[in-house]
């Protein structure tokens, strides 16, 4: 019963959504988190400066999702299932804690997922696009741990191709188990 006015992004990369949720609103502010340096760069120069005067209301942090917000977020979300890097089950507990704890009263996590029936096999999906097609592969998964591994490639119109720009390590999560881990990091509603 309240206008959300802070976001928080985790595993950010280019910080689309937070750049989004300053567009939203004029009072609209939004931190975004991440490590990895070559994405962080990339978003400020392609994303952040878009915002113009606007972006001195994002705040970037290059570091771990794990770090404390600078204030309390409306809205937090870990989404494109990179959360699933915390392949222990007390390393995601203790990020949900973390998650659960920095949150604003009556504030929301949205977290995504994949899986069903064909998460656990191997898999190529091509998607075409409007000068190129992009390739999501699941090489290989681990039924014993739940891993994969996963990658996305592309290929161009004019025969070039990228394979592994991006690489993933993962441990796939079902939602029975991410329902109780919330639980259990002290969320209300799952």
């Amino acid at each position: 019963k309240k206008k959300a006015r802070h976001f928080r992004e985790d595993f950010s990369g280019t910080h689309l959504l937070a750049r989004t949720w300053i567009q939203s609103g004029d009072g609209c502010t939004a931190e975004a988190y991440d490590f990895d340096p070559d994405p962080v760069a990339w978003g400020l120069h392609n994303n952040a400066r878009s915002l113009g005067a606007d972006a001195e209301r994002l705040h970037l942090v290059l570091g771990d999702v794990r770090e404390r917000s600078r204030k309390a977020p409306d809205v937090r979300c870990a989404q494109n299932f990179s959360y699933w890097c915390f392949k222990k089950r007390p390393l995601m507990l203790r990020y949900l804690k973390v998650v659960r704890d920095s949150l604003a009263e009556d504030g929301l996590l949205f977290l995504d997922c994949f899986g069903g029936v064909e998460g656990p096999q191997d898999a190529l999906n091509r998607v075409d696009h409007d000068g190129f097609t992009y390739i999501w592969e699941q090489s290989d998964f681990n039924p014993l741990t739940n891993e994969c591994q996963c990658a996305i490639h592309f290929e161009f119109k004019d025969g070039s191709r990228i394979d592994q720009a991006f690489t993933y390590d993962w441990r796939m999560w079902s939602l029975p188990e991410l329902r109780d881990l919330l639980e259990e990091a002290g969320f209300s509603k799952v």
